[in-house]
């Protein structure tokens, strides 16, 4: 047992007493906060994006896509309040402060300016950075340059001229709002009236989860049920982690021990059952730590 015991010891005290252990310890919640926290401050940090956008119906298109964007909002500020009643129940201060959020809107990232000229190539310089257009934060490259005009193919037509690549948020903004324009119209223009129209995209299932084994309005399942699988799941990733990151220390004291002859003059004083078992234990107990 005391050979055991030493075994154990001296595995355990060769991870843990070590400086490259502890480090390697407290990197992990800051890396995976790092991971969280950088696209977030990216995200934050995005200069506004002025635009230009020309509506060659009269403002019709422009009209619907704004409507659009300040429906899209307010569903969204619904759907939170929903979510956190959800889960703390109604209560009129959390949803007061929830409904006075603002999202991102025309009037944050992307900004709309008056266009120094709607013709393209006029505009085509400002597009491509090689001359600045004047904004309310100086002269700066034109984002994207919108034009909206009527199709008699498919109803409508958008064309998005700019040279970011990466940043479709406006792109998007605009083709959802319009095709839910087109939608409409084409519903009402089949007589469907708008308050219908409105009434069935509210339609939804009110789903219930039940338990078979309880009645009543016990069967219910409620939040704190689902704790317990919500705090399995992060053992398991938290035990995946431990068994691989430990698996792999093992393997690699393993080596080293052979290529120093340490393990040749443990065998000469151990048993093997005795220097498993103690290998085993001070992995156990480096596992324990992490």
């Amino acid at each position: 047992m005391r050979a055991i015991y030493l075994i154990a010891r001296r595995e355990f005290l060769s991870y843990v007493a070590t400086w490259g252990f502890w480090l390697s310890l407290a990197s992990m919640p800051l890396f995976m906060g790092l991971g969280i926290g950088i696209p977030i401050l990216i995200e934050s940090s995005q200069p506004t994006r002025y635009y230009v956008l020309v509506d060659e119906t009269g403002g019709t298109l422009e009209q619907a896509v704004f409507e659009g964007a300040e429906a899209s909002r307010i569903a969204a500020q619904e759907e939170r309040v929903e979510e956190v009643a959800a889960y703390v129940g109604e209560i009129p201060q959390v949803e007061a402060a929830l409904a006075g959020q603002t999202l991102e809107n025309d009037g944050g990232r992307y900004v709309s300016i008056s266009p120094p000229s709607t013709d393209l190539e006029d505009l085509r310089p400002y597009l491509t950075g090689t001359a600045l257009i004047d904004t309310p934060e100086g002269e700066q490259p034109l984002f994207a340059a919108i034009y909206l005009r009527g199709n008699a193919v498919d109803g409508i037509e958008i064309e998005y001229w700019s040279t970011n690549l990466t940043d479709a948020g406006l792109r998007d903004r605009f083709r959802l709002s319009l095709r839910d324009y087109m939608q409409q119209s084409r519903l009402r223009d089949a007589g469907i009236s708008a308050e219908l129209i409105e009434t069935v995209n509210d339609l939804a299932p009110i789903v219930r989860e039940l338990n078979p084994l309880r009645t009543n309005e016990a069967a219910e399942i409620t939040i704190a049920e689902r704790i317990p699988l919500w705090v399995g799941a992060g053992f398991a990733f938290g035990l995946w982690m431990v068994i691989f990151s430990v698996v792999n220390m093992l393997l690699t004291a393993m080596i080293e021990e052979k290529g120093n002859k340490i393990l040749d003059m443990m065998l000469a004083s151990c048993r093997h059952h005795e220097i498993l078992i103690g290998k085993l234990l001070g992995v156990a107990m480096v596992s324990a730590t992490l």
